[in-house]
């Protein structure tokens, strides 16, 4: 076989195995705005108003045989890291904090759907979000969100990119009396899991346990960097720094 020939058998075998692992891509993605790609990663908030809210955007794709039908039901973790030795009060949102019921899971469809293609919950899903601190250092905080639908609900097969939850963070208690501190402070917040369960019919066992991003599990606020070496449980097995991590995602 001439080079030449050489050369373009070994180009089609990369855009086919290019071609199989797009195909075959599973992972999860974390931005705001929007689902996915069409999503920003970083948000700036001057910290100046009491109202309208920023939205929080969790996506997760699957190869089709571990989902089957929709909706499903799933737990997601994510991890809250501030750049301060505590984490500071506007982002303590749990029962009883400073700024308790200022975040909100629920399916807001109006332009976050982006490029995913179907929404792992529905109307008849109910959604809970637990806060957890224990074991985790001062300026950390879980979430866990836990998704559940209606067993009487009929699923429908989907595939790619799905849209598993959008939370709705509320700019209450930012400025004036009674404000929360810390709004400025730099932030970031990992998706660092998703755990898809067989449809509770069958059983409700695990069907599905994802920790590697799609394109990018993590999202900034406030610019996320200053005091801040790394994203923190953003890549477990390793910790590379902000730059290296802003490189791969670009």
């Amino acid at each position: 076989m001439s080079a030449r020939r050489l050369c373009l058998a070994l180009a089609v075998t990369g855009a086919l195995l290019i071609s199989a692992a797009v195909v075959h891509a599973n992972g999860l993605n974390l931005s705001w705005d929007a689902c996915g790609a069409a999503g920003v990663a970083n948000k700036q908030f001057a910290c100046n108003i009491n109202y309208w809210s920023e939205y929080l955007v969790l996506s997760a794709e699957f190869p089709m045989e571990w989902i089957g039908s929709l909706p499903i039901s799933f737990d997601a973790t994510l991890d809250l890291t501030s750049a301060q030795a505590t984490l500071p009060n506007w982002w303590r949102l749990g029962s009883g904090e400073c700024r308790a019921g200022a975040i909100a899971s629920g399916f807001e469809s109006d332009g976050r759907v982006g490029s995913c293609t179907a929404s792992a919950d529905a109307a008849g899903s109910i959604t809970t979000l637990a806060w957890t601190s224990s074991g985790i250092s001062p300026e950390r905080r879980r979430l866990t969100i836990s998704s559940r639908p209606d067993v009487g609900y009929d699923g429908i097969y989907a595939s790619g990119e799905m849209l598993m939850d959008v939370l709705q963070i509320s700019h209450v208690k930012t400025t004036g009396i009674g404000a929360c501190s810390g709004c400025t402070t730099p932030v970031c917040i990992v998706l660092n899991s998703v755990t898809v369960y067989d449809y509770p019919p069958l059983g409700g066992g695990i069907r599905a346990y994802v920790t590697n991003p799609l394109q990018r599990n993590f999202v900034t606020w406030q610019g996320g960097t200053s005091g801040m070496a790394i994203c923190p449980a953003a890549t477990p097995a390793r910790t590379p720094t902000w730059g290296a991590l802003k490189a791969m995602y670009r």
